[in-house]
Order: structure tokens, then sequence, then C-alpha cells
């Protein structure tokens, strides 16, 4: 017969972060402001899709650009304009490489990457 496991020993599953870890040497404030800023476009429940903040800044026309690890393991650049309730989102695909979209999957309850092809076959 399986030995139960004490409910007392904590598991892997325990020593994973709940939410997105922010990189030592980030300001703090900063990251805060890229992740409540990505919260506010996902509908309620959706969980984020960035694992990890790599890095921000904020340029001379006062957007932020973050280096964000998104859910899959690959580096995105993202640029946020305006203030709360009224900002711009842009990826920028020049500096980190074109990977393809994603999305959030309700029937799976995950984020999901969009084909390399996909705009060939919606063309078609």
């Amino acid at each position: 017969m399986a030995r139960r496991p004490d409910p007392r020993q904590p598991t892997l599953f325990d020593a994973l972060p709940a939410g997105p870890v922010v990189r030592p040497g980030v300001d703090a404030a900063l990251a805060g402001e890229v992740l409540t800023a990505i919260l506010d476009i996902l509908p309620p429940g959706v969980p984020t899709y960035v694992r990890e903040v790599v890095a921000v800044e904020r340029d001379r026309a006062g957007r932020l650009i973050a280096d964000l690890i998104v859910f899959d393991g690959p580096r995105h650049r993202l640029r946020i304009s305006g203030t709360p309730g009224a900002r711009g989102y842009a990826w920028l695909t020049d500096v980190l490489g074109d990977w393809p979209g994603f999305y959030w999957n309700e029937r799976r309850e995950a984020w999901v990457r969009l084909p390399k092809d996909w705009e060939d076959e919606i063309a078609a």
C-alpha cells in the first residue's frame, strides 16, 4: 500500500511562485506598473501571461518598455503608453524576434501560442 504524504510537508508546488517574478535589480515600482497595466486589459479571472519581468524602463516620452518572459518561455518586449484606462500596448518585434501571437483559450484555461503560419491560413 502506498504511503500517504504528510500534509504538513511542503510540496514542489509550494516552492513555485504564485505570480510573476521580478528579476533582481529591476525597479519594483515600474515592474508593478507594468503588471498592473497588463492585468487591466485581461478579463476577470484570466491570469497574466507574464512569468518574469526581466527589465523595465521609462523612455523619454514616458512610455514603459518592459522585457518579459511569457507563459511558454520566450522573451518579448512590450511598450505601454498612456494612462490607466487609456493605455496603448505594442509588442516590439524588431528587438527580440518576431514570435507568433498568443491568446487565452477558455476551454483549456491556458494561454496558447498561435501557429507560425496562422496569418497565411486566415488569408487563404
